[in-house]
């Protein structure tokens, strides 16, 4: 996400020509202009947006100092451009870059549950393999004795068929198990292939990223101007509901007839970096500025 910046001083907006109307004598009024549909903001929802807006300046001197007026003086637009595309391209970026996370996280799970299983099976055709062996080397003690001393006993006949039977079995036993977990090791192969397909797909779309998006970058998301009796605030970017009252205030500040302040974290100060958007209130510098402009 690049670094923002508010209004700048271009000739055509009220820096170097003071706003005549003191916002403290009467409510600023403002209606809506062009709202460009690819910014997906419904009026109503723009309305509530304003409605908060209003409540955060008006808080801070105990009146009105925003309403909204079908024939209101400041016409509000969203002028969707370059910047605002950039904010949709970035944010699309980075939700395909969650997306894959997701996958990768997923996968990951799945395959360590299939190693666990693996490690679990491995070890079991470990055992089966000792205990066939062991089984094996007493039977071939047993017949190698016998034949030693003339031959299997008759009486032994039976006991050496049936040892021959569990030697069959044991062995088919483990041939399956075998098979079993050479098919579960090809298995997770699959799987660890497909993981790491994800991982640098996800890398390459992070690096894609980095390379498009890290350098931060300074364009206005939105401007307050002023031709004679126009004024208009123009919101040209924001990546959500909370930037957009952001810029908002900011531009109200603006169009109330206030500057910018030097503290980063305050709604008027000419970046919007620090400011905690998500619960947006008026800095100690923000009120001074609005009552210096009342008095």
């Amino acid at each position: 996400m690049g670094i923002f910046t508010y209004a700048e001083s271009d000739g055509s907006n009220f820096l170097g020509t003071p706003k005549p109307v003191v916002p403290c004598q009467r409510p600023l009024t403002y209606r809506f202009g062009h709202i460009d549909p690819r910014f997906n903001t419904s009026i109503g929802e723009l309305k509530n947006v304003m409605k908060e807006v209003e409540a955060l300046w008006s808080t801070a001197m105990g009146r009105d100092l925003l309403d909204y007026d079908p024939n209101g003086e400041v016409v509000i637009n969203l002028v969707y451009g370059k910047d605002q595309k950039r904010t949709e391209e970035e944010k699309a970026l980075s939700n395909r870059i969650q997306i894959l996370k997701k996958q990768v996280d997923l996968r990951k799970n799945e395959y360590q549950r299939l190693m666990k299983k693996y490690q679990a099976q491995k070890s079991d055709l470990q055992t089966r393999t000792s205990h066939f062996e062991e089984v094996v080397k007493s039977y071939n003690t047993d017949i190698s004795r016998w034949k030693t001393a003339g031959g299997i006993p008759k009486s032994k006949e039976q006991e050496v068929e049936k040892m021959q039977h569990q030697i069959s079995y044991l062995q088919s036993q483990i041939n399956k198990k075998r098979s079993d977990v050479e098919s579960l090791r090809k298995r997770i192969n699959s799987k660890s292939d497909h993981l790491n397909s994800i991982i640098d797909q996800r890398n390459q779309m992070i690096s894609h990223y980095n390379d498009r998006f890290s350098n931060p970058q300074k364009f206005d998301q939105g401007r307050y101007i002023r031709n004679g009796e126009q004024e208009k605030i123009n919101i040209f970017q924001f990546s959500n509901r909370a930037e957009l009252k952001t810029v908002l205030a900011h531009e109200c500040g603006h169009a109330m007839g206030l500057g910018h302040v030097d503290n980063p974290k305050s709604i008027m100060n000419a970046m919007m970096d620090q400011q905690d958007i998500f619960n947006l209130s008026l800095t100690k510098d923000d009120i001074a500025a609005i009552k210096n402009r009342c008095k």
